[in-house]
């Protein structure tokens, strides 16, 4: 489980890193409409699930 857990830290690590390079690229108004997108479509998906249970 250790080697498990040492990947996935890895992977936060890597993914903020680039995340945040890849965000300096994108324009202001662009990134917010993006994290607006994703926003949504995940409390959307949340509120589905809660009714398929």
């Amino acid at each position: 489980r250790k080697d498990v857990l040492l990947v996935l830290i890895a992977g936060v690590l890597a993914g903020t890193c680039l995340g945040g390079a890849m965000a300096h690229l994108v324009p202001e108004r662009e990134l917010r409409i993006l994290f607006s997108l994703v926003i949504l479509w995940v409390g959307i998906r949340d509120v589905l699930a809660s009714y398929r249970r």
